[in-house]
């Protein structure tokens, strides 16, 4: 599943791998089967930001893979267009 969401330089994409680094303690809390929640950065850069984290079952004999990924891409209407009746997308 993906989702695109577009801003203005906000400090949320810098601080995605912060944000997420409670997410194993929120997961075991949720999870009452669960016996270890992991978070391991696997990307960290000005551009992409990805973060695997992980939550282990032994007695179900089961780990569940969640892949969080975060792509700074700069948006077409903020960059070409200064407002929305400037841009050639989009009828007016």
């Amino acid at each position: 599943m993906d989702f695109v969401f577009t801003a203005r330089r906000h400090p949320a994409f810098a601080e995605f791998v912060a944000t997420l680094s409670d997410l194993p303690d929120f997961l075991l809390d949720f999870f009452p089967f669960a016996v270890r929640a992991t978070l391991k950065i696997q990307k960290d850069s000005q551009s992409h930001k990805r973060t695997l984290a992980r939550l282990e079952a032994p007695p179900l004999r089961r780990t569940l893979a969640i892949r969080v990924k975060a792509v700074n891409v700069p948006s077409y209407d903020h960059t070409v267009a200064e407002n929305i009746e400037n841009c050639s997308r989009h009828p007016r």
